[in-house]
């Protein structure tokens, strides 16, 4: 964290003399437009939320030097992930009609197993999960001829390699790989509709704003995160089902399901002390990398609340889904992971073959707990107690045990 401690004294002495990474729209359309060589963004309906965004960005975020020319190099690359996909849809306008194959989606709070359970999922020789580089790029970087995937491999190593260095111990709190499955967040990031748990502590005014809106509003985030799963069917096609995880469908699984009636989704769940714990150490390390003022010594009650919340509509939907959303307990899936996958798969009427369960059991046998190192957090250091977070989520708990989870 050295390195970017460095780089805000220098971006704040920039920022004395009128030198400052540009967070306005038309600086960043225009540059995503020069990146690509494209100017067709497609519909509209990005723009407001892209607004917000930014309207959040110059105000409540109180983003640091280094955050800004961060922020700015993520935008314009969400910007250029819309032109691309729109080329592709253009070239192939087949790609904007039907459904993506049928999609087993993952989410839960941190630390409940998600990327566990998504990676034990993916080894189905039916499945097809969302790789890495695919979820950073989902459409072909141009139409060079050395284009392929393996540009957007090359690009997301380095990515991987640079985030190590700038967030030391990432992969403890959740391990990168370029090459293997990886969340799906970053399909629902280009929508500008960020109804993620971490928005609601840095941009409390745009996720209220969000939520004013409705489920509606996150249906278009799906409609579009839906397009960019066609538009990778398109490059790579498999007869399987997807497989999908990101904690940001917890609270919007309603919509979800609404877009995308085919899809399937476990609910992992976890004893929520450390949820909430790891929760706050994650939210602090990004935190630190952006923010003018990274104090997080009282930041817990506040996102445990959150989580909550969250947590609360996902059982909601669950409850009134039984027979398209599953609730899985993490002391299970640690446990009796075999037992836990096969369960999953007869749930959604899915085969469960020999060949997955012996691909799970190898790859369970190389992949122990805490092959990256052990994740420790404390509840105090963010201001909370045990006592305090049973409080918290007295109510999600009371939930589970009348489903009977």
């Amino acid at each position: 964290m050295r390195a970017i401690r460095w780089a805000n004294a220098l971006g704040r002495g920039l920022a004395r003399v009128g030198v400052e990474a540009s967070l306005e729209e038309e600086s960043l359309l225009r540059t995503a437009r020069r990146v690509t060589g494209l100017s067709d963004f497609g519909d509209e309906d990005f723009r407001e939320p892209l607004r917000r965004v930014l309207r959040s960005f110059a105000g409540e975020a109180a983003l640091s030097p280094t955050g800004r020319a961060l922020k700015r190099v993520d935008l314009i690359d969400m910007l250029a992930t819309r032109l691309r996909v729109r080329r592709e849809v253009a070239d192939r306008p087949e790609l904007a009609e039907g459904a993506p194959i049928r999609p087993l989606v993952v989410t839960g709070l941190p630390r409940t197993g998600t990327t566990l359970l998504q990676r034990l999922l993916s080894l189905d020789p039916e499945a097809r999960p969302l790789l890495a580089w695919e979820a950073m790029w989902p459409a072909p970087l141009s139409r060079r001829r050395d284009d392929g995937p393996d540009r957007r491999i090359r690009y997301t190593r380095r990515l991987v390699w640079l985030t190590r260095r700038v967030l030391p111990g990432i992969d403890r709190i959740h391990p990168l790989d370029p090459d293997a499955p990886e969340e799906c967040t970053r399909l629902l990031d280009s929508s500008f509709r960020w109804g993620y748990l971490a928005t609601e502590r840095s941009m409390p005014e745009y996720a209220a704003w969000l939520r004013s809106l409705g489920p509606a509003a996150m249906e278009v985030a799906y409609r579009w995160y839906a397009l960019q799963l066609r538009v990778l069917e398109g490059q790579r096609p498999t007869p399987g089902h997807w497989v999908l995880k990101s904690p940001a469908h917890l609270g919007i699984i309603a919509p979800l399901l609404s877009v995308l009636p085919d899809a399937r989704v476990v609910v992992a769940v976890r004893d929520p002390r450390a949820a909430v714990a790891s929760a706050c150490s994650l939210f602090a390390l990004l935190h630190g990398t952006t923010a003018a003022d990274p104090r997080s010594g009282r930041m817990g009650p506040g996102i445990a609340a959150t989580l909550a919340r969250t947590l609360a509509r996902g059982l909601e939907v669950a409850r009134s889904e039984p027979t398209r959303v599953r609730v899985v307990r993490y002391d299970d899936l640690v446990a009796r992971p075999i037992e836990t996958l096969e369960a999953i798969h007869a749930g959604f009427g899915l085969p469960f073959s020999t060949k997955l369960a012996r691909a799970a059991r190898d790859w369970l046998a190389r992949n122990p707990q805490g092959a990256h190192g052990v994740h420790r957090y404390d509840l105090a250091a963010y201001g909370l107690d045990e006592g305090k977070v049973r409080e918290i989520f007295s109510e999600t708990e009371e939930a589970l045990g009348r489903m009977g989870s």
